[in-house]
């Protein structure tokens, strides 16, 4: 395998590691996400209950309170009105009485915890979803990398084919042409060793005539030796 061609083999291979370990903590926020909910939901209905119960007390106790206090009033004469404003005056009403229970300061200081918990949760979850929207465009943009190295490692793979196809036909070419190079160069000695036969029979033929007509030239020049 080409070098480059293994490069981009494990760029892939990078890109799906990344991508797996991106939807590993996309699970984990998602599974971290319902578990704020339901602390949510949970933190709700504990405060919807203990409203509820603080409620029911209240109510309880105005009662408890009421009761004696008219029973108290019927059993005791009126006083007379200088020593009831006089009584007003030295000591007031609020102070031998307790309020009622729509008057009472409420105390919220568990459910101002909860209530901050649940401030720090929503921060949390706003926190993590805002991560879990940078690791899905994170993945996003990975995958769309993917795509194009596949597309590229594609479209090289379909060019080395080409070429390998390419490189069959050339090398059937060339011993194709080696092989009538070798026929021609065989056809060429054979005519090389013909040609050289026949050069020595001419020479021979020259010489055998040149001397025939050396030998006859005193009788017959003009008759060439048989």
């Amino acid at each position: 395998m080409p070098t480059w061609l293994a490069q981009l083999h494990a760029q892939l291979d990078k890109h799906d590691q990344l991508g797996a370990a991106t939807r590993d903590v996309l699970d984990d926020y998602t599974r971290l996400f319902s578990q704020t909910l339901y602390l949510a939901k949970s933190n709700a209905d504990m405060l919807a209950q203990r409203s509820s119960a603080s409620a029911q007390r209240r109510v309880s106790a105005a009662k408890d309170t009421s009761r004696p206090t008219s029973a108290a009033s019927q059993q005791q004469p009126r006083p007379p009105i200088a020593s009831a404003l006089s009584d007003t005056t030295d000591t007031p009403t609020s102070h031998q009485h307790p309020r009622p229970w729509w008057q009472e300061t409420p105390q919220p200081t568990h459910r101002d915890q909860l209530v901050a918990e649940k401030e720090r949760v929503d921060a949390d979850l706003n926190k993590t979803l805002h991560q879990v929207k940078q690791l899905q465009s994170q993945l996003a943009q990975s995958e769309r990398s993917v795509r194009k190295l596949s597309s590229e490692v594609n479209h090289l793979k379909s060019t080395i084919r080409d070429l390998q196809i390419k490189l069959h036909d050339a090398t059937h070419l060339l011993t194709t042409k080696d092989t009538v190079i070798m026929i021609a160069q065989d056809e060429l000695t054979a005519a090389q060793i013909e040609l050289s036969t026949k050069e020595d029979k001419l020479a021979f033929s020259k010489r055998k005539t040149a001397t025939c007509w050396i030998a006859g030239s005193h009788t017959r020049p003009t008759r060439p030796c048989a």
